[in-house]
């Protein structure tokens, strides 16, 4: 299985608060590349309470996020996209 060269954990976890990463209990799926179909890493789900805790820390986020400058936003904008090409071309590199 190519993980891209440790940019992919074989199983990656999928309950996440953001900050907090956490081995669900619940279904595992596999993560399949666009391209060829070959699975390239697997995700572990996570059960109904792993899905409400989530929901409880997004709502306590979403209310500071809301009253977050626009300026500083647009700067997070700007480096989230800059990150994004740079992880993108590392991607690239494999296919």
């Amino acid at each position: 299985m190519n993980s891209f060269n440790g940019l992919l954990s074989p199983i990656s976890n999928g309950v996440s608060t953001g900050e907090k990463n956490w081995e669900g209990k619940g279904e595992t799926y596999d993560i399949k590349s666009p391209v060829d179909g070959k699975r390239i890493g697997i995700i572990q789900g996570g059960t109904t309470q792993d899905v409400d805790r989530v929901i409880t820390v997004a709502e306590k986020a979403f209310k500071e996020w809301r009253s977050t400058p626009p300026l500083y936003v647009g700067n997070l904008y700007v480096s989230l996209v800059r990150r994004l090409v740079d992880l993108h071309q590392k991607v690239g590199q494999f296919f």
